[in-house]
């Protein structure tokens, strides 16, 4: 009796597991990963930030890195070498442990972005989230930027944009007190990280069937600064299988009978 037990509380805990949200589907989406480095370069001090020139002729390529591993951005400026977007290890000014690492992006209109194949039914539920951030002077023109979830990808040619036939499947703006181009989702002070959430529902013959999900983010004109992100997340949580509802059925039934049976004199 007590095997049998076992046996059902163990397919009851496995079918709950496999309903349950799975883990994060982005590489590096802390940003703790190591930058990626050229001959001669090094990683990003405690207190300091870093752009990505790639190029070891340009004349900031010794103060920069090279990359950011599993992500995807633009590199417009030394022809193609080089941008004003990289890594920062300035959480202690966000009230964070000193040594953890983000994404900083002080170009306006630069993105960043992640793609992953994703296989989707009808009634899966996409959540994306990431920490928002920017640091600054309570009385300047302000900063802010925007959060993508989006079935599609980047476009190869210019990763600033989403590649034709991508749909945005949701979005959400974050800005500090003092933007005032628009009104943003969310105002987040300075100083500090803001959690930004997206959330979308897959439904029967979806758009986002059959395509990639990318998340991305963006630094919006005219900030004045950096924006800083971090802690990025993608998680799939999928609809149960009808026949794994059913065997659920069978093993409340059965866990249901097996009490009733232990009550009767």
């Amino acid at each position: 009796m007590i095997g049998r037990t076992t046996r059902i509380l163990a397919t009851l805990a496995a079918l709950a597991t496999a309903s349950s949200s799975r883990a994060n589907l982005l590489v590096n989406g802390d940003f703790e990963a190591a930058p990626i480095l050229g001959p001669g370069q090094s990683g990003v001090p405690i207190g300091q930030a870093k752009a990505i020139f790639s190029d070891p002729t340009t004349p900031l390529y010794d103060v920069a890195i090279s990359g950011i591993s599993g992500w995807t951005y633009a590199t417009p400026v030394e022809n193609g070498t080089g941008s004003d977007h990289g890594l920062a290890r300035r959480n202690a000014e966000f009230g964070r442990p000193a040594g953890g690492q983000s994404a900083f992006i002080n170009n306006w209109g630069r993105m960043m972005s992640q793609t992953v194949a994703v296989p989707l039914r009808a009634g899966d539920v996409l959540e994306a989230a990431i920490d928002f951030g920017t640091l600054g002077d309570d009385a300047d023109g302000g900063r802010a930027g925007v959060f993508y979830l989006v079935a599609g990808q980047a476009d190869p040619s210019d990763p600033d944009q989403f590649a034709a036939g991508s749909i945005i499947l949701a979005q959400i703006s974050a800005g500090n007190p003092t933007w005032s181009q628009f009104t943003p989702d969310v105002v987040v002070g300075n100083d500090v990280y803001t959690r930004l959430s997206l959330s979308y529902t897959v439904q029967a013959a979806d758009v986002a069937l059959g395509l990639p999900i990318t998340i991305a983010f963006k630094t919006v004109a005219p900030s004045v600064g950096p924006t800083f992100w971090d802690d990025a997340s993608l998680t799939v949580t999928p609809v149960p299988e009808p026949s794994a509802l059913g065997l659920a059925g069978v093993g409340a039934a059965s866990l249901a009978a097996l009490a009733a049976r232990r009550r009767r004199p």
